[in-house]
């Protein structure tokens, strides 16, 4: 029959691939612009009225296993950078299932250009620049 060492189940390979994609992040683009390294803002909040924004893309991150949150605004914050958004907005972080956990930490929120920064900077918006 089968020896251990050549034994490798079918269903390995799937859930090797689920694991290593679950760590990282993804971002879905509505409008294409350059990277940047400059510092992004990430709040929970939505942006004020009258402020002018563009709309980049949604972007999300997560680990595959158990663990807090902390840490995943940062990466939302790297994931904005690669397509050219100053601003997440709508932030929500939390816990779901993932392939190895039953509340593996989670982030998701929406990413947006501002061209004037000083108009974002002049409101009362809570959140933390990385």
């Amino acid at each position: 029959m089968f020896s251990n060492s050549r034994f490798f189940p079918p269903i390995a390979l799937p859930i090797a691939l689920m694991s290593v994609l679950s760590c990282g992040g993804e971002q879905k683009v509505l409008v294409s612009l350059p990277p940047h390294h400059d510092k992004v803002f990430v709040t929970e909040e939505r942006i004020p009225a009258g402020v002018d924004f563009t709309m980049v893309g949604t972007v999300e991150t997560g680990k595959a296993w158990y663990g807090s949150t902390d840490g995943l605004p940062g990466k939302l914050a790297d994931l904005a950078r690669q397509i050219g958004a100053n601003v997440v907005i709508q932030v929500r972080t939390g816990h779901h299932v993932s392939t190895f956990s039953m509340a593996s930490p989670y982030a998701t929120g929406q990413a947006v250009l501002i061209r004037d920064v000083d108009a974002l900077k002049k409101t009362a918006l809570k959140g933390e620049w990385y």
